[in-house]
């Protein structure tokens, strides 16, 4: 997968000259395990994270005004 991206992006901004082609990565970001030379973090444009969630206790009045009109 890695190989492919930086396939894409070497055709469309080497070849077809499209200097400003972007790659933005959706989800995945454990690919980068697997960059051992770091080419694939220099080719993509930006990683998109669907669903981040940081590690946040929240009090009792928060979790009701976040679930207020949802039924369990």
């Amino acid at each position: 997968m890695i190989e492919f991206v930086e396939e894409i992006a070497e055709y469309c901004r080497e070849v077809k000259g499209i200097t400003d082609f972007y790659i933005i990565q959706q989800n995945g970001e454990r690919i980068l395990e697997n960059d051992e030379n770091g080419t694939y973090l220099n080719t993509i444009s930006g990683i998109g994270i669907e669903d981040l969630w940081y590690d946040i206790v929240l009090t009792t009045s928060h979790q009701k005004s976040l679930t207020a009109g949802y039924s369990t």
